[in-house]
C-alpha cells in the first residue's frame, strides 16, 4: 500500500470505494480503499512450492508411465 504495508488474504468484498481483504490463517477482515492501494499481485493462493511439488509429481508420473509402456512393449 502506499504506507508501505502489506496485506495478505483474499478479497471477500469490493465495494465502489474499498474492499475488504480476509487473511487465509486467522480471517480477519482488513478494509483497503482503492486510493491507498500502490501494487496488487494475484497468486491465487498457490505457493511456489506447492506448484513446484506438483509439477515435479506430474513429471514423475508420466516419466513412470512411460517406463510401463516401455516394459510391456520390450515383451
Amino acid at each position: 500500500m502506499k504506507d508501505g504495508t502489506k496485506t495478505k488474504g483474499y478479497v471477500s468484498r469490493a465495494g465502489d470505494d474499498d474492499f475488504v481483504m480476509r487473511d487465509r490463517k486467522t480471517d480477519a477482515a482488513t478494509t483497503i480503499r482503492y486510493a491507498d492501494v500502490l501494487k496488487a499481485e494475484s497468486n491465487r493462493g498457490h505457493s511456489t512450492a506447492r506448484n513446484i511439488a506438483i509439477g515435479v509429481g506430474i513429471s514423475v508420473g508420466a516419466f513412470l508411465a512411460a517406463i510401463a509402456i516401455i516394459i510391456t512393449h520390450l515383451d
